[in-house]
């Protein structure tokens, strides 16, 4: 694109503010068949997910739902969720950490509390926790690489505002539609023959790329002052026997390079 021009414009927002994410029918279709077991039920699908061994297929959606459905994207991660970090750091660091070990959920039930309806609050938490941390700083490091200036007309004040004052979340994501506003008016005003559920994520086969990945690979020299390297071992280990932990390692892998 910047052999071309020096300014580009990105969608980056869309999804947060007009209910684009597939985790959010995802989320209302669990609601949908679950919302009826009771709480203390929930509590326990969670315990019972914890006793498996990370990348064990179904811990994390069981780990997700100790409190419903509709927090899953609270309490279930690819990465180390609250009982793994106990496993993961050593016990001194644990006992630094102390209370705050559980501060990233915390963080993530202020915002959604701060919704007035499922949808509405996942999106909030979407869109002041990932899109910031996540998907702009991506796009913003890629594109100032490449000497190009990308501009996201979602993110102007004005829409994002009109979006969470204005438009129900019945007009954003239900049980079988996403965007639903926006594919209303890309079809009066787009030909016929545009695909409107052409959208592709950027997804890529972590678990394979660190299917033989090494201790010395995520932790040159052994060199750590803060992590359980059995632990570690364990979840090489597992990845080699076909367990899914590739974004664990992957992201183990990245904070050592951060810090080094």
């Amino acid at each position: 694109t910047s052999e071309q021009v020096t300014v580009a414009l990105g969608g980056d927002g869309g999804d947060e503010i007009y209910g684009g994410y597939s985790h959010y029918q995802k989320i209302l279709q669990d609601q949908a068949h679950l919302g009826w077991i009771p709480k203390h039920l929930m509590n326990l699908f969670g315990r019972v997910g914890s006793k498996l061994k990370a990348g064990t297929t179904g811990r994390n959606f069981l780990m997700s739902l100790k409190q419903g459905p509709l927090k899953t994207r609270i309490w279930g991660t690819p990465y180390f969720d609250l009982e793994l970090r106990k496993l993961l750091f050593k016990p001194e660091i644990l006992e630094e950490i102390g209370n705050d070990i559980d501060a990233p959920e915390r963080r993530s039930l202020e915002l959604y509390h701060q919704g007035i309806d499922p949808v509405d609050k996942l999106m909030r938490m979407d869109f002041k926790q990932t899109l910031p941390d996540d998907y702009l700083v991506k796009v913003d490091r890629a594109s100032m690489a490449n000497s190009l200036e990308v501009r996201t007309p979602f993110l102007d004040y004005r829409i994002v505002e009109h979006s969470y004052k204005s438009i129900p979340s019945r007009w954003k994501a239900t049980l079988n539609e996403r965007r639903r506003v926006q594919n209303i008016m890309a079809k009066k005003y787009l030909p016929k023959e545009f695909k409107l559920n052409r959208k592709q994520g950027f997804s890529i086969p972590m678990d394979n790329w660190m299917r033989n990945v090494s201790l010395e690979r995520i932790l040159p020299n052994h060199n750590s002052s803060i992590f359980n390297t059995n632990y570690i071992n364990d979840l090489i280990t597992g990845q080699s026997k076909g367990k899914t932990n590739g974004a664990r390692l992957f992201s183990l892998i990245m904070l050592n390079l951060m810090g080094s």
